[in-house]
């Protein structure tokens, strides 16, 4: 299970991955997309007006996401563009209640990074080997 939220919208908008409109609309709205990986394709999954309620989104999705691994051994990996803070907050939410063998936080690649740009999340649940 992989999924994301990024902070500011700019560098997708710049790389064209979004319309000026669509960038200009939701810094007026404050909009956070949450988002996942399906299929090798990053996909839209969530809307929220913030980053605290972007963050507890991610965080809800996650969860009902990793009920549907049915697993028990489980690793977690959260990389984040310049916010350790959020990834920690992260992290520490999703192991009080699932207990992962390996936790891992670390920074985004950069090609991704300028693409997704500062204050991205992503954050990868998969099974234990």
């Amino acid at each position: 299970v992989t999924m994301g939220y990024v902070d500011d919208l700019y560098n997708l908008q710049k790389s064209g991955r979004i319309s000026q409109f669509k960038y200009y609309l939701s810094n007026i709205l404050n909009a956070k997309p949450v988002m996942r990986v399906k299929d090798g394709f990053i996909v839209p999954l969530d809307k929220a007006r913030g980053k605290i309620k972007a963050i507890e989104k991610l965080i809800r999705h996650l969860f009902k996401a990793i009920k549907s691994i049915n697993e028990t051994d489980l690793d977690c990996m959260i990389t984040h563009s310049d916010d350790l803070e959020t990834a920690e907050y992260i992290m520490n939410k999703l192991d009080s209640k699932l207990n992962f063998n390996e936790k891992i936080i670390s920074f985004l690649t950069p090609a991704l990074a300028v693409h997704l740009g500062i204050g991205t999340i992503v954050v990868s649940v998969a099974p234990s080997p």
